[in-house]
């Protein structure tokens, strides 16, 4: 038998700033997008990406906030774990779809596909962040 006095959720808001680092010497313009943050295969949080424009060789900085899910990480068999090691891992996932300017003349389609592995260290309360982005025209 279960007893169930109320329905329990947990949430934690993370503000979020984004850097997209534009390399290459064409601009980049992008759609509204939306990345995806998973532990251990299992998604535990949306972010909404704005639409913008990454001018050649520049930087922007996006800020937004991602709603995590606790009551998802807490039913993971992962979670306790991963406490006790004092660190847990996040991957998160963006696709930007958009138009790359070249030479300021000629517009191509381009899809950047952006990963990072995301560790949280307890103790320190500190973030460590590896990210590999790919680029298709």
């Amino acid at each position: 038998m279960q007893i169930q006095f109320f329905p329990l959720s947990l949430n934690v808001t993370l503000g979020l700033v984004v850097t997209i680092d534009n390399r290459n010497y064409g601009g980049f313009s992008y759609k509204n997008a939306t990345a995806y943050v998973d532990y251990h295969g299992m998604n535990v949080a949306e972010v909404e990406i704005d639409s913008d424009t990454v001018p050649a060789r520049g930087k922007v900085n996006i800020s937004t906030y991602a709603n995590i899910s606790a009551d998802k990480l807490i039913s993971s068999p992962n979670f306790w774990g991963d406490i006790g090691a004092g660190r847990f891992n996040l991957t998160s996932t963006a696709r930007l779809h958009g138009k790359v300017r070249v030479f300021k003349i000629f517009k191509l389609g381009a899809r950047v596909v952006s990963t990072c592995d995301i560790s949280v260290l307890i103790l320190s309360q500190d973030v460590e962040s590896k990210c590999k982005s790919k680029i298709k025209l």
